[in-house]
């Protein structure tokens, strides 16, 4: 709630409160809350990173991203597919390292490019 609070006061932000979601938006940049309290950037401000062996050991929380178009995939199939994409990450088309306090949390988007390499 604190890193809220300091966004509130530094830039003035616009807040949302739909659904139950909670965030703030800078402009056209939107942040929601998650994972401890700490404003993670919208899906649609991430940007790709390339996969970095620095990041990658500082990493303390990790989560996966699955578009509409892939919503077809059965239960157990998205959780072997996360498993084998968070345990080589390098391999992913889709990642992204969020800065935290006290690390990085990764979050890779699964494509269908690789759902049809790891089936």
């Amino acid at each position: 709630m604190a890193i809220l609070v300091h966004a509130l006061l530094v830039g003035q932000p616009d807040i949302l409160f739909r659904g139950g979601l909670r965030g703030v938006q800078f402009g056209n940049d939107r942040y929601t809350m998650g994972f401890g309290n700490h404003l993670f950037p919208s899906e649609s401000t991430i940007m790709g990173d390339p996969f970095d062996p620095y990041r990658e050991a500082l990493v303390m929380e990790h989560s996966t991203v699955w578009p509409e178009e892939l919503a077809t995939v059965s239960a157990d199939e998205r959780e072997r597919i996360e498993q084998r994409l968070h345990a080589h990450p390098e391999e992913a088309k889709e990642l992204a390292y969020l800065r935290l306090p006290t690390g990085f949390h990764r979050q890779i988007t699964v494509t269908a490019d690789d759902l049809q390499r790891l089936k």
